[in-house]
């Protein structure tokens, strides 16, 4: 069915995020099956930062990057909606973002079939578009909208375009063989995630005397906003093409690939460039008849020219051409360990192993179906197997972090191991743990306590009379010894919201000892190793909890984040001073009068010299909070004294008046004095000694006349 709009994404995404945001999630349910959409030229720069496409490229000028992630709904928190995988685009805030309906049949399989076609007696043979017979005619298997589905240990022969996974979540395809007459595809995913394509050989070698290379034309496919599509040691042909066949596949892997090179994808001109960003070669073997070659992975003619190898910032690490061969880059975003077979083989495996197992096993040497991962999978009818005879062999396991290690199990399927020996790496070196003898059907190997990442275990010698033979074990069990850290292991500290309403409060954990840490808060974990700042809180109380990777450890906390307040306080005037006194507020604290400042300070009581007229501000450390502020009018406190009065008394004026006219009357409103008065050390003498008791009110004539009440006792 067509798919369509359910609510839209309200909040910027992350790559790496398993957590969005969104409108209402009315019509959204755990274990629902929804496609992340965004259509926006925002998150190029976002993605692929300095890169300027071909003015003639112009899909990805107006629309950006257009993913079509699928993804299954594991939570619901009032709009905030949890993924089981993560968002592998950054996708800055737009109104395109969208989660969009996706319909899925889910346990699709095909298994143990050999597929052949009617192409092997076709009079042609192949040549790129040359017609769409060629091209298309025969076309094998295809997968859309399955979910959890698998193609496993088929055999493809004489087709145009062998497998297809297209708007797909979770596929395997995995030991497949193409054989027989050369077409046009082999394997890709288009509009899909998370699709895995493993152990799968191109050995076609038939009808080649139009394109006299072997192997399908294109080799391991990615195409149209596919991502997380992994390919797994995967043979490919000398100069077969890894195919990254435009609108932008981003965030996949070809991992282990044997063979092939790196030009000749496809797509049409305005489907490019090839690969979007975060295209990533782990011991890619490339293997080409040419001898001499410079790849740019960013060429911009902005005419019709154009390379066939266009990636944004495509990453290598451990890219080994053949001997002889002179391979360059240009406009990688990555190439590290050139030419070196780098640890682990197969990045997935190391990945996947963790996440199953706890530790990535590798070996000296394994046989066929008895790989070293079997001696970690809690299965005892598993076993790695050496390839060769024992002395010597060894195997280790790689727990990802450093734990702390001091007791370890091993089994043999059955006794033949003499001399052993058990190492850690200590980061630059192997180091002795322990040595012993024999293991039998199962030995408990204890040792003082060791922090490491790998352990290795490695056999001296074997049994008399089976020097011949391999080393099989079925366990090879580590067991951590619980981690303890000191108490003041954790500084923590807190900033409280700088604004009413701001809701910026901040956390701030410092870690004395490295580890790879987890920080809990409403059920969202932040990762660290040293230090990290969790921000954006609300003012409240929190249940922090902190946890080691791969560890039992965890330490709990209550966190208060303070609620702000607006800017409170007083300013008192007396004669020449203010006086100030904050209630509430976030120092330092500025002062200006005038509307220069005159100082800044942290006490909440403080005093400052004023004049007649001045204009005083009070502000904090944050502008939100408001200002305190008062307009400087000393005639507010013209006073007199004595009062009451026996009839003579001074009034106490501004410095700065030198006259004052000065009017009194009684309380008929009679106008019983009036005289200008010469201001001496800032007061005047009046006397109504001659008047009768009673109240009487002093006016002095100024800009703005000020009043003042006496009493005659």
């Amino acid at each position: 069915t067509n798919s369509v709009d359910i609510t839209q994404v309200t909040k910027e995404i992350k790559k790496g995020d398993f957590e969005i945001e969104v409108a209402s999630a009315a019509n959204l349910s755990i274990g629902q099956y929804v496609d992340l959409y965004q259509r926006t030229p925002a998150n190029l720069e976002a993605n692929m930062p300095g890169l300027t496409p071909n003015i003639r490229w112009t899909p990805i000028i107006n629309n950006g990057i257009r993913p079509y992630e699928k993804h299954v709904i594991t939570k619901i928190a009032g709009n905030k909606i949890t993924f089981k995988n993560p968002v592998q685009l950054n996708m800055p805030l737009s109104s395109t973002t969208v989660l969009k309906t996706f319909q899925t049949i889910t346990e699709v399989g095909v298994e143990d079939i050999l597929f052949t076609s009617g192409w092997k007696h076709y009079p042609e043979d192949f040549l790129h578009h040359a017609s769409d017979i060629v091209d298309y005619a025969w076309q094998a298997v295809a997968f859309n909208n399955v979910a959890n589905g698998w193609i496993r240990n088929c055999h493809f022969k004489d087709w145009n375009e062998g497998i297809c996974i297209e708007k797909s979540i979770a596929v395997t395809v995995k030991d497949i063989e193409f054989s027989g007459k050369k077409g046009h595809t082999s394997y890709y995913s288009r509009y899909s995630y998370g699709v895995l394509f493993e152990n799968c050989i191109d050995n076609v070698s038939e009808g080649l005397s139009k394109d006299p290379d072997k192997g399908m034309l294109h080799g391991p496919g990615m195409r149209w906003s596919t991502t997380s599509t992994v390919f797994v040691n995967c043979n490919m042909q000398t100069n077969q093409s890894i195919d990254c066949h435009g609108y932008h596949p981003y965030a996949n892997l070809l991992d282990n690939v044997r063979g092939g090179i790196l030009s000749g994808s496809g797509g049409a001109e305005t489907a490019y460039p090839n690969s979007g960003p975060y295209l990533t070669f782990w011991n890619f073997k490339h293997n080409a008849s040419f001898t001499n070659k410079t790849y740019d992975f960013w060429f911009i003619s902005n005419t019709t020219s154009r390379h066939t190898n266009t990636f944004a910032y495509p990453l290598f690490v451990g890219f080994q051409a053949a001997v002889g061969k002179n391979i360059t880059f240009k406009n990688e975003g990555l190439d590290e360990l050139r030419n070196n077979q780098v640890y682990p083989n197969s990045l997935f495996d190391a990945q996947l192993q963790l996440r199953l197992y706890g530790g990535y096993m590798s070996a000296s040497s394994s046989k066929v179906n008895a790989e070293a991962k079997l001696s970690n999978d809690g299965d005892d009818s598993t076993f790695w197997e050496s390839n060769s005879a024992g002395t010597g062999q060894w195997l280790m396991l790689d727990l990802g972090v450093n734990k702390t290690v001091n007791k370890i199990i091993v089994k043999e399927v059955s006794a033949a191991i003499n001399e052993w020996k058990l190492e850690y790496w200590d980061g630059a070196n192997w180091e002795i743990i322990t040595a012993g003898t024999q293991i039998g059907e199962e030995k408990t190997i204890l040792f003082d306590a060791v922090f490491a990442r790998k352990i290795r275990f490695s056999i001296v010698n074997m049994l008399a009379g089976k020097e011949s033979a391999s080393v099989l074990i079925n366990e090879f069990k580590i067991i951590p010894k619980p981690l303890q850290l000191p108490n003041d292991n954790f500084s923590i500290s807190t900033v409280g919201e700088t604004c009413v309403n701001k809701n910026n409060g901040k956390i701030i954990i410092i870690a004395n000892a490295p580890y790879s840490y987890a920080a809990k808060i409403n059920d969202v974990s932040y990762p660290f190793s040293n230090d990290v700042t969790i921000d954006n809180l609300s003012p409240g109380t929190y249940d922090l909890c902190i946890t080691v990777e791969g560890d039992t450890f965890e330490q709990f906390y209550k966190v208060s984040i303070a609620e702000a307040s607006n800017l409170s306080g007083k300013i008192l005037v007396d004669k020449k001073t203010a006086s100030v006194s904050i209630a509430e507020g976030t120092a330092p604290y500025t002062v200006l009068k005038n509307g220069k400042t005159i100082l800044e300070t942290y006490q909440t009581d403080f005093s400052v010299e004023i004049n007649h007229g001045d204009q005083l501000q009070i502000q904090s450390k944050s502008a939100c909070q408001g200002v305190l502020s008062k307009s400087i009018d000393l005639l507010e406190n013209v006073r007199v004294y004595p009062n009451p009065t026996n009839g003579l008394f001074e009034m106490y004026l501004p410095e700065g008046i030198k006259t004052a006219n000065i009017e009194i009357y009684n309380t008929q409103s009679q106008l019983i004095s009036s005289q200008t008065y010469t201001v001496q050390g800032g007061s005047v003498s009046l006397n109504i000694s001659d008047k009768p008791v009673g109240v009487y009110f002093v006016k002095l004539n100024l800009e703005k006349p000020v009043f003042v009440k006496v009493v005659k006792k």
